[in-house]
Parts: structure tokens; C-alpha cells; sequence
């Protein structure tokens, strides 16, 4: 059992250190994040409460959170942003 915990613990600290080299090695120039949310959106407006999802934008950002920008501006639904 300690052996098995043991093996556990050290599969999980490679992990760990590989998500970190991987992460940093991403950190270079033209790295970004894309994720879809309704912030812009008339949170009191009550055709947003019932049909939520014509709010969501495409927004792109930093890896540390900086320089958010809102990339769509429409009515369509956007949901699960691919990029190459």
C-alpha cells in the first residue's frame, strides 16, 4: 500500500513538473488565450434572462490575464473557439 502511495505521489510530481516546463515553454510571443463570455452583456435586461447564450463574445487575452480584447461583436451564438 505505501508503495503504491509512494508511486502515486511521484507520478504526480512528474506531472506536475512537466505542466510547468510546457506552460513556460508557451510563454513566447503569439501565445494567447481565447474564451467566450457574456461581460458586456445587459445583465438587467430581461431578454438576456431568458435567452443568455446570444450574449456570449469571443474575447482573446495574455496567458497572465493582460490586454483583454473583445474579437466578435454579433448576435450569433458563440461557443467553443478553435484557433490554429
Amino acid at each position: 500500500m505505501n508503495k503504491l502511495i509512494i508511486s502515486l505521489l511521484a507520478v504526480i510530481a512528474i506531472i506536475l513538473a512537466l505542466t510547468v516546463v510546457i506552460s513556460k515553454k508557451h510563454e513566447g510571443v503569439g501565445f494567447k488565450i481565447v474564451f467566450r463570455s457574456a461581460r458586456d452583456a445587459p445583465m438587467d435586461d430581461p431578454d438576456f434572462k431568458q435567452n443568455p447564450q446570444k450574449y456570449f463574445e469571443l474575447y482573446i487575452m495574455n496567458p497572465d490575464g493582460s490586454n483583454v480584447q473583445r474579437i466578435t461583436y454579433n448576435r450569433f451564438l458563440e461557443a467553443q473557439p478553435d484557433v490554429s
